[in-house]
């Protein structure tokens, strides 16, 4: 695997709480929220690759993923997280969606649509360590 850039969001109290009775402990974060889709599309400068090399790597993610084509960052959460997620909301655009979950097989794939088309499920990997190497797929 390649060496990765990673950039990580977290929400989390003063008290490092994450939820609380299975929902978040807060209300109404829209400039946050605003601030997670800025920071979660926006390409860093690297990317700006020739178009064979972008064209390369659409192809990798083809066929090791079977992901949507172009560049676009990924992000990767927890199956309870993506869960929150209002589904009017799912999957996050304009991102390839990575769903950890002890459930998924690691040969596990949802079906996909054509590859014009934007992902409509989260890929599902059952380790960290797994939607990393998706993720630099």
């Amino acid at each position: 695997m390649s060496q990765q850039e990673l950039t990580l969001i977290v929400a989390a109290t003063r008290s490092m709480g994450i939820g609380a009775n299975g929902s978040m402990p807060w209300q109404g974060l829209r400039k946050e929220m605003q601030y997670f889709a800025r920071v979660t599309t926006r390409l860093p400068p690297q990317v700006s690759q020739p178009r064979q090399t972008i064209k390369k790597r659409e192809k990798k993610l083809r066929q090791c993923w079977k992901a949507a084509p172009g560049s676009v960052n990924a992000v990767i959460m927890g199956r309870k997280t993506w869960d929150s997620i209002p589904p009017k909301f799912r999957p996050l655009k304009d991102r390839l969606n990575i769903v950890v979950t002890r459930s998924a097989k690691d040969s596990m794939i949802s079906p996909l649509p054509p590859p014009t088309l934007p992902l409509t499920e989260p890929l599902r990997v059952s380790s960290f360590e797994r939607a990393l190497a998706c993720a630099d797929a």
